[in-house]
């Protein structure tokens, strides 16, 4: 899995240059997939951020990460 670094990251007519680094995790998956809709589509953070939620219930997965490890 790799980590795409957002402010390191530029779209040059159809094509676009990344910077990135490996990640072990797989977390940054649905963060990536934010910036490329982003970039690629030119959506609005609101939309992708909505996109993302429902591809990847990531308020269900970060309720049970929260109830495992957050501090009460």
């Amino acid at each position: 899995m790799i980590h795409i670094h957002a402010n390191m990251t530029q779209k040059i007519d159809d094509t676009i240059q990344i910077m990135y680094s490996d990640d072990q995790t797989g977390i940054v998956i649905p963060e990536n997939h934010m910036l490329m809709q982003a970039m690629l589509f030119e959506k609005s953070y609101d939309d992708a951020a909505k996109h993302t939620e429902k591809l990847f219930n990531m308020s269900k997965k970060k309720k049970l990460l929260e109830s495992n490890f957050g501090k009460n």
